[in-house]
């Protein structure tokens, strides 16, 4: 029998990683599987930055943001033990691993190729011995401009809690900016007005009808979204869209900018499915997540949001129409709980029941929509980082369940740019689905030229 003196045993607990609990609405983000990895992947493309450079960069405006307590979860892997996930120190933590060249930057030189290469590791899990996160950066993608591909485990935080990190890397030369670096959180779903405890006697009141009419709805069923999908992912986003355009169109249908965006995405998808499957959607259901958290919560990095299941008129031709229809949804969405109904119901299945069976029921919501869509507005005036100016960016929400496409809308510096992500097995271009969103827009402009 082997003894250990009261020494060896101080120098054992002192290398031992210190760990942290892991709330059950990011672990159940740990389940990637073959065919849906649970990883948000982005590119921002900037005047030229080297590799030295932007990990210094990181490491200043990030790792050690107020000594590090502001995003610590980057310097935490996921570890497991009979007791479940949790996080946990690495203390090896290496920059230099996280922080790198992409390993084809040489033959990147064109978004096409950009696009195909993101695609590629899109289909590729993150490494699980390491904090959950990647930077590639592509130091001369066209003349004069780089590229970073950024890659994030949903596990660490959802949307909201990620602009925070984005702007915490970007120059203070506009003071506008530090609205977004300091986000305050809006009024989510249905809270407008009314204090906490009025909403959640409502959200009690409502929960039964709404989840059994959720539980009810019919699956959407046509050649994206019906077949299993394979694993294999395609990427691509749109040019450059003027959001004066969808500014002028709001104005002139009464809508919002959300409004008009989401009647275009649904006509969109209704042109795919005419021109490449010869089939008329018969409903088109989105999954979108919606911010629960309230103003006076601490924004901090973890998941705060629910997911609701939103009808879109595709089958409306008339584009106005379309767009007043959309608005009629959103807006019974906005005054509604419920988000909070499904955020509550989301916890209760995931606090009280096995991980597994509670994840399954969760996905047997998501998984009567065709996308994942969300929109993200971002500031409306130039970015720089380091003087070096942000020339776009664009981001794809990972998909779960049996969800193949994620679509993602975001404006930034008066332009709006769409993302599309697609397992091939159920849009093997999505280049196609990009080129009908942008017919879309060609409509909207014959509509206000009438």
């Amino acid at each position: 029998m082997t003894s250990t003196t009261p020494e060896a045993a101080s120098a054992f607990a002192a290398v031992q990683p210190r760990r942290w609990t892991m709330r059950p609405q990011d672990g159940m983000w740990l389940q990637d599987t073959a065919q849906n990895l649970m990883v948000v992947n982005s590119v921002t493309t900037l005047d030229r930055i080297d590799l030295e450079s932007l990990r210094s960069l990181w490491d200043e405006r990030v790792m050690q943001l107020d000594a590090g307590r502001r995003f610590p979860r980057f310097r935490w892997r996921v570890a497991q033990d009979r007791r479940g996930v949790f996080w946990q120190e690495h203390l090896d933590f290496d920059l230099t691993q996280h922080v790198v060249e992409s390993p084809q930057a040489d033959e990147i030189d064109s978004k096409e190729k950009l696009q195909d290469y993101i695609g590629s590791i899109a289909s590729k899990p993150l490494a699980r011995e390491l904090p959950l996160w990647r930077l590639e950066l592509i130091p001369e993608f066209v003349e004069g401009i780089s590229a970073i591909i950024f890659r994030i485990h949903h596990c660490m935080g959802d949307g909201i809690a990620l602009i925070p990190l984005l702007f915490s890397l970007m120059d203070r030369d506009n003071p506008a900016i530090e609205a977004f670096a300091n986000p305050s959180v809006e009024v989510g779903a249905g809270k407008s007005g009314r204090s906490k405890l009025a909403v959640n006697a409502m959200a009690s009141l409502a929960g039964g009808p709404v989840l059994l009419g959720k539980a009810l709805a019919l699956r959407d069923n046509s050649s994206m979204h019906g077949p299993e999908c394979g694993g294999e992912k395609r990427v691509a986003w749109t040019e450059p869209v003027d959001l004066g355009l969808i500014k002028a169109a709001k104005t002139a249908f009464g809508a919002t900018v959300n409004d008009v965006l989401m009647a275009c995405v649904a006509g969109a998808f209704q042109r795919y499915a005419e021109t490449h499957d010869g089939e008329t959607l018969d409903r088109l259901r989105v999954s979108m997540p919606v911010n629960v958290r309230w103003p006076t919560e601490p924004l901090k990095m973890e998941n705060r949001f629910a997911t609701v299941l939103v009808k879109l008129p595709a089958r409306v031709a008339d584009l106005r129409q379309r767009v007043l229809a959309t608005k009629q949804r959103m807006d019974r969405l906005k005054r509604s709980v419920e988000p909070v109904v499904m955020f509550g119901a989301q916890n209760l299945l995931l606090y009280t029941l096995p991980s597994k069976i509670g994840r399954r029921l969760v996905d047997f919501f998501g998984n009567k929509t065709t996308c994942v869509l969300t929109n993200v507005p971002g500031p409306q005036y130039p970015l720089h980082v380091e003087g070096r100016r942000v020339r776009a960016m664009v981001f794809w929400v990972p998909q779960r369940g049996k969800i193949g496409i994620g679509i993602s809308v975001l404006s930034f510096d008066g332009s709006v740019r769409v993302g599309v992500i697609a397992d091939t097995a159920l849009m093997p271009n999505p280049s196609a689905l990009v080129a009908a969103f942008e017919e879309e827009l060609q409509d909207l402009r014959r509509h206000l030229a009438q």
